[in-house]
């Protein structure tokens, strides 16, 4: 768990960057020492769409190479394999559209 605000904040960062600049910088030096010690492949784990963008700018911008997942993206991976979300575009392509209603078969 890392404290602090990633400092996308959806259109947060394009409205206020000098306010979000800070927040992000905040935050990129809370993730070199929450980062310390953990396996370079594990995931940073989010549970939103915009820190999912702001941590993986911090990210490029700190040189580091791992990977940033949603929490669904996380427990799909780990329920359906590397590959779900190949079959889940695949099973959606195969669905029906009723209604303006997509069916995917179970």
């Amino acid at each position: 768990i890392s404290p602090h605000c990633c400092g996308e904040s959806g259109l947060g960062a394009l409205s206020s960057p000098k306010i979000y600049n800070r927040l992000r910088i905040r935050k990129q030096n809370q993730l070199r020492a929450d980062l310390r010690g953990y396996a370079a492949d594990a995931p940073i784990i989010v549970g939103c769409p915009s820190c999912k963008i702001g941590i993986m700018r911090s990210m490029l911008e700190m040189n580091e190479q791992r990977s940033v997942l949603h929490t669904l993206e996380f427990l799909a991976a780990l329920r359906h394999g590397p590959n779900w979300r190949k079959e889940f575009v695949r099973t959606v392509e195969q669905s029906n559209v009723r209604n303006a209603v997509r069916q995917i078969p179970a």
